[in-house]
């Protein structure tokens, strides 16, 4: 009982935030909604180790209800509630624990398209103790929410007066995000991942109508940073396949 604090559902990982503790509380959540025509809720997860594992118990815990489940995977939870706004689901669930530490964790949930804190996870921590859950078994499906929440977030960022805007590049529709958005768009690299893979990552955004790309940590820590730089410019500039850009870092880091 103590994880249900004014805000959210945190704890220690292990200790208070187990699988079978996130199973509970959402199997009581989803009963919620088991009266509604074709409940759907949303489940999001952060970027901590324990999180798929915990977002797994969450997904198992709504579906036993006979409630239905959208994963949008892993997201902040500004976009777990973005999704939920988008699709018009019930509500949602983002297996979460913001800026504390990161053996903890926790949820937080959405009632519709609206806030559930307070008096709503007090009341929700008496039904998990009562027990009293619906039965069923909920569909399962996977979404992504990303080209719609780039798209509406650059070109809000251009109506406010943005001469340009540096977005992360998206796998789907990304070329909706640039062609969508009044000003140029620049792709930022984002985490490192191996040499190729970034090059690839490169060509696509640009071939998609990006203006231009801000690689970071994929050329600062590059085993060959000045070679890096180079095959990156010749896949921008040059329009050179990420296969050639590649050959070309090879032949530099030598």
């Amino acid at each position: 009982p103590a994880i249900f604090r004014a805000y959210d559902i945190r704890g220690k990982v292990g200790e208070q935030i187990t699988p079978e503790a996130v199973r509970l509380i959402a199997r009581a959540y989803a009963t919620r909604f088991v009266d509604r025509a074709k409940p759907t809720l949303a489940v999001s997860r952060d970027l901590r180790t324990s999180s798929e594992e915990l977002a797994k118990a969450a997904i198992e815990g709504i579906l036993s209800t006979g409630v239905n489940v959208v994963d949008v995977g892993q997201a902040p939870t500004p976009g777990l509630y973005f999704a939920i706004g988008l699709w018009g689901l019930d509500g949602g669930m983002g297996i979460t624990a913001s800026h504390r530490p990161p053996e903890d964790n926790g949820i937080k949930v959405r009632m519709g398209d609206g806030p559930f804190f307070g008096d709503d996870l007090q009341a929700l921590k008496e039904e998990v103790l009562a027990g009293k859950f619906a039965a069923g078994q909920g569909s399962y499906e996977q979404r992504d929410f990303y080209p719609d929440y780039f798209r509406l977030a650059c070109r809000i960022c251009a109506e406010l007066g943005a001469h340009y805007i540096k977005t992360y590049y998206v796998e789907k529709d990304f070329e909706t995000v640039t062609s969508s958005c009044p000003v140029p768009i620049v792709m930022a690299g984002g985490k490192k991942i191996p040499e190729l893979e970034a090059l690839t990552m490169a060509y696509n955004a640009v071939q998609k109508g990006a203006a231009g790309v801000d690689m970071g940590r994929n050329i600062f820590q590059s085993d060959a940073p000045i070679a890096m730089i180079q095959a990156v410019r010749a896949v921008v500039h040059d329009n050179e396949t990420p296969k050639k850009a590649f050959d070309l870092y090879k032949s530099l880091k030598r």
